[in-house]
C-alpha cells in the first residue's frame, strides 16, 4: 500500500511537468512558425513589389 500511494505521488509530480515541457515545445514551435511566415510574408511582398516595378 505504500509503494502504491509513493507511486502515486511521483506520478503526480512527473505528470505537471511533462505537460509544461510539451507545452513549452508547442509553443516554441508557434513562436518559430510565425518567424517563419513573417520572413516568408516579407519575402513575397517584397517579390511581388519588385514584379510590379519591373512591368511597370
Amino acid at each position: 500500500m505504500i509503494a502504491i500511494t509513493q507511486n502515486y505521488y511521483e506520478l503526480r509530480i512527473q505528470v505537471p511537468t511533462i505537460i509544461i515541457a510539451h507545452q513549452n515545445k508547442t509553443v516554441f514551435a508557434a513562436n518559430s512558425l510565425s518567424k517563419f511566415i513573417v520572413i516568408l510574408m516579407g519575402f513575397t511582398i517584397l517579390f511581388i513589389r519588385s514584379c510590379l516595378i519591373f512591368f511597370l
